[in-house]
């Protein structure tokens, strides 16, 4: 226990705590055995590093919830992560398999071709527009604006 040495006026609510006020500080903080405030989570451990780690718990089943990947996580390295590093590991980790949202959308075109080819009656509609950016048109760039499909039988 520190003795923290302080007028009447600057009294601590908890003086039984080590604190840190006005240039005095107590030895316990100095040697970093305990802060007020510090997080838990590892800043060395990033949601990149947590993607790679869990990818083929998530490849298994893309439904995992994130409590059971941050016990899959804490089984693995010791480490508990934090909710949010380890949904955005979770997303990244489905990225790596699925690709992005962009490589997504370059696809819908071709998933149009394949549905019309191998769906017989089907009907597809691709709408885009021209694509802007501050008032400028983008030269060979076009923003996705709706899809329609619709089956035979409907």
């Amino acid at each position: 226990m520190h003795n923290v040495d302080l007028s009447q006026d600057d009294a601590l609510e908890f003086p039984d705590l080590p604190h840190k006020r006005c240039n005095r500080t107590s030895s316990s903080l100095d040697s970093g055995e305990l802060e007020v405030g510090v997080s838990k989570d590892h800043p060395k451990m990033n949601s990149d590093m947590l993607a790679t780690l869990i990818l083929p718990t998530v490849k298994a089943d893309p439904r995992t919830s994130v409590p059971v990947l941050i016990v899959n996580i804490r089984s693995q390295l010791r480490y508990t992560s934090s909710y949010p590093k380890a949904w955005i590991a979770k997303q990244k980790a489905l990225e790596k398999i699925h690709g992005g949202w962009g490589t997504s959308y370059n696809e819908v075109w071709q998933w149009c071709q394949v549905l019309k080819r191998y769906v017989p009656g089907c009907v597809t509609n691709l709408e885009t527009e021209l694509a802007y950016y501050n008032d400028r048109l983008l030269r060979g760039c076009q923003v996705f604006k709706r899809l329609f499909w619709s089956f035979k039988q409907c």
